[in-house]
């Protein structure tokens, strides 16, 4: 397979950088190894400045962003697991 690199003004091929692509902001680079997070999703969804949460079809939420924490002045595990009813609203559910 032949490798294809880009042409230099002078005509010539040029040789593609030794050091590779640069990993994306939430991941680091160490010994030319990059660590991506455990949760990309949740380092997304936490990059976000508007709460949300991702709820099931029973209410309960499953996730929530870190501005939804802020806002309601709680820590995520005590978020998660609850109904949207019961965090938002203040209705308590049977």
């Amino acid at each position: 397979m032949t490798k294809k690199y880009p042409a230099k003004a002078s005509g010539t091929r040029q040789k593609p950088s030794k050091q590779g692509k640069k990993p994306a902001p939430d991941q680091k680079l160490t010994n030319n190894i990059v660590h991506v997070p455990s949760d990309p999703w949740q380092v997304t969804f936490d990059a976000l400045k508007d709460a949300l949460c991702l709820i099931d079809t029973k209410e309960k939420i499953l996730k929530c962003n870190k501005a939804m924490s802020e806002l309601l002045n709680k820590p995520m595990s005590e978020i998660i697991g609850k109904t949207c009813r019961e965090l938002l609203h203040g209705i308590s559910v049977k």
